[in-house]
Order: structure tokens, then sequence, then C-alpha cells
């Protein structure tokens, strides 16, 4: 009795102060693919602390498909990845906060995980860490999310990601400014979801999207007051995606929006903030109208144009 409320507890603590009701016999005859899915919800530290539970969790955490690293430091991926058996994974997930030793990405751990298979990459870092090259040429990629601040290749760089469907790029660096999102996105001929997030000044760049395979769209140009300092008045939306069925757009820097057909959309939410002054405000005010005169066809559509100067 002793022992089952031990490991009661220890799996409450793992569970970040849940309830877990089930009793040990309960848990011991669930099957293990149910029990390394409970634990796919885990941060990767607290699932390998799970084999402490008792001797049927004991190696548990080598086939858990979900990789879920935050607070390690460079040696423990590399190190975690050697012992975990499964042969395919799910999910690979970084959290690189600012207090992080993470300079750049290690080729051959990121190589072990691409070899492994995985479907879902998602990367967050708050300093500049370069991707390697490996990751754009991943042939099973189908969910790639990227945030802040990590220095996306440029033209140079192999672009192959053919079953690559959601991709998420917030805040990042691009290596060559004008041609690196154009280059990224023809090498993913089957996108259905792109987000691209732009907010200071080092990822401010001419938004040129195209893709006839992309079904939804979200595009922010938002405005810090930073901005202003950097601003120098050639960035520019243009969208070429005739398959597209939804689309938000916030943008308060572009000086010209352009756009292809899109008889397929149907939800569209635009958000059209003029906080300066532009080079030319009669073109931008033609391309606005032009722009909006596209989505004659939407049938749910939220539209917001304001000026602030």
């Amino acid at each position: 009795m002793q022992g089952q409320v031990q490991r009661r507890l220890l799996f409450e603590g793992l569970m970040d102060n849940m309830v877990i009701t089930i009793d040990n016999d309960r848990l011991s005859e669930l099957p293990d693919s149910l029990l390394t899915h409970i634990l796919s919800f885990l941060p990767t530290k607290l699932s390998v602390r799970s084999s402490i539970l008792a001797r049927r969790w004991r190696f548990l955490w080598t086939q858990v498909p979900t990789l879920d690293f935050d607070k390690e430091d460079e040696d423990f991926i590399p190190s975690f990845i050697s012992l975990h058996k499964l042969p395919t994974i799910n999910t690979f997930r970084l959290t690189a906060k600012e207090n992080y030793n993470f300079r750049y990405f290690n080729d051959a751990w990121i190589k072990a995980v691409i070899d492994r298979k995985v479907k879902n990459i998602d990367l967050s870092a708050f300093k500049a860490i370069l991707l390697p090259a490996l990751l754009f040429t991943c042939k099973t990629l189908v969910d790639f999310r990227l945030d802040f601040y990590f220095v996306v290749p440029g033209t140079g760089c192999n672009v192959c990601l053919p079953c690559l469907k959601i991709l998420h790029i917030n805040s990042v660096i691009y290596k060559d400014v004008d041609e690196t999102l154009v280059h990224l996105l023809s090498g993913c001929p089957v996108l259905e979801e792109l987000v691209i997030g732009l907010v200071t000044h080092h990822n401010l760049v001419p938004c040129n999207i195209s893709s006839a395979t992309l079904k939804r769209l979200t595009v922010h140009f938002t405005f810090f007051s930073h901005v202003t300092l950097f601003y120098k008045h050639h960035y520019k939306v243009e969208i070429n995606t005739p398959a597209l069925e939804y689309l938000r757009l916030v943008d308060c820097l572009s000086e010209h929006i352009k756009c292809g057909a899109l008889a397929s959309l149907t939800e569209a939410d635009v958000y059209l903030h003029n906080t300066y002054k532009k080079q030319d405000d009669s073109r931008y005010s033609q391309s606005v109208l032009e722009f909006v005169d596209r989505l004659s066809n939407v049938k749910y559509l939220k539209l917001d144009l304001s000026y602030y100067y």
C-alpha cells in the first residue's frame, strides 16, 4: 500500500499536480501504446523521469513518439536521441530561451531526427540561431513551425519539402532579404497553410507569396514604434494563391498590395492600418481598392481600413 501511494504521488508530480485516480493495478493494465501516448503530452525530461514509477515504466520513455525539449543544454539532446528506440518520431519540439547555450544546431542530431521520419518540427528561439540546411530537405516533414530569430538560409540552400502542408514562420531572420521567402515556398509543392509573422526590423521583407496549392494564409506586418527607425518604404505584399479559401491579413507597413485571382476565397479578415504616410499615397490607395475588389465573392468578410497620420 505504501509503495502504491508513493507511485501515485510521483505520477501526480509528473503530471504537474494533476490528480491521478487510477490505482496501480489499473495503471499496469493499460497497454504500452496508451501509456506512451500519455507521456507524449509531457516535456521529455519528465517523460524520462517516469522510469522511476515502476518496473513497467522503466523503458517506456524510449518509445514516446513526441520529443519536447525545454530548458535543456546542447549535450542532453544527442544523448537522449541515441537512447530513444522508436524508429519514427511524430513531433520534435525545442524551445531555446534567452539563457540557453544554443548558438547553432548540430547537424548530427538533426540528421538523426530526420532519419526517424519526423513529421512535425516546432522550434522557438530568442536569439539568432542559424538553421541547418538539412531541415529544408526533409522528405517526411508535414508541419514545420519556426518562432523568433532563427536564421533561415538563403537561395544557396536547397529546399525540397515534398510533404509539407503547414508552415508557420514567425519573426525569423531571412538571410537573403528579398529572395529567401520566395525560394522557400518554391520548395513546398503541396503546402496548404502558411502563417507569416513580421514584427521587428530584423525580418521586415517584401512579402511575395506564390503557391498553387495554398488554402489558408495569415500574414502579420505588425507595427512597433521602433520599426519606424528602419522603415525604408520598400515593403510590399504580393499574393498569388488561386486555391486560397481563408485569408487573414494584418498590414501596417507595406507601400503596395498586389493580389491575383481569389476565386476560391470564402472567408477573409483584413486589417490595413496605415501608421504613417506612404511615399505615394495615390498609388497605395489604388492598390488597396484593387485588392478589396478581389474580395467581392467572399462569403464572410471583416474589413478594417484605418489611417493614423
